[in-house]
């Protein structure tokens, strides 16, 4: 049974995000559009993360020297290979230190799950390295890592008549994949929808509710994720990034 307090604690945050987006959504203006994300970020995601992880805005990049496209909201870890920041929330993180990404959308559009689709792919083609290693130095291949946790929130749809995960699914098949490059997308007063791409590979869906379950679930599930992840990860070493020297 959950705690009503903690539970309340958090609907309330949800209410005020929802409503501060509307507003911002509303005057259709380039920067207060930008607020959307950081309202998500503030309300949503900062107050459930541990001192483990901390939250950035711009590109992910690997030991190539290649880079994802600006990414609405990456969460990362610093106990690995530190990101290069620019200001105090807008930085180059390195993919080994990156545990999830978010696209945050004001509404959801079948251009935006497009666009959204092959930035991901972009930041799937860029490398990471492995952070074990074996007693000669070089790196184990045989550990498998986990990526990153993909995801999209909206807070709202262009939708009338059919739902989103029917055109989530229509988009899919039209960009000629059979299984989406990302974990889940939530959209608010409509539903939560994750893709179990390890066992029946197909979507489950928990549905929208007055105390916002789709987006309460959406979020637990993404702060469980990161923790998991975490231990898992390894210790990517810094060098990768800065010499291609090997000890001899």
């Amino acid at each position: 049974m959950p705690n009503s307090y903690l539970r309340g604690n958090l609907i309330t945050k949800i209410e005020g995000a929802i409503a501060e987006a509307k507003r911002a959504s509303d005057l259709d203006h380039t920067y207060l559009i930008g607020r959307v994300r950081e309202i998500v970020v503030q309300n949503l995601i900062r107050p459930l993360l541990s001192s483990r992880f901390d939250i950035a805005t711009g590109k992910i990049t690997d030991s190539n020297g290649n880079h994802s496209t600006e990414t609405d909201i990456i969460i990362y870890s610093k106990e690995l290979i530190p990101p290069l920041m620019f200001t105090s929330d807008f930085g180059l993180i390195p993919k080994e230190s990156v545990f999830a990404v978010i696209e945050v959308k004001s509404k959801l559009t079948k251009e935006e799950i497009r666009k959204t689709i092959e930035n991901f792919k972009k930041l799937d083609n860029l490398k990471m390295n492995s952070g074990f290693y074996s007693s000669d130095s070089h790196e184990s291949q045989e550990r498998k890592i986990p990526g990153i946790i993909k995801s999209i929130f909206a807070f709202d749809t262009d939708l009338t008549e059919k739902t989103d995960i029917e055109r989530m699914k229509e988009t899919l098949i039209e960009m000629n994949l059979n299984i989406p490059n990302f974990s889940s997308f939530c959209v608010v007063k409509k539903g939560y929808w994750t893709f179990d791409h390890m066992v029946n590979k197909n979507w489950k869906n928990i549905s929208p509710s007055d105390e916002f379950d789709e987006i309460i679930s959406y979020l637990s599930s993404l702060v469980n994720g990161l923790n998991q992840y975490l231990s898992l990860r390894g210790f990517p070493r810094v060098g990768s990034y800065l010499t291609n020297e090997e000890p001899k």
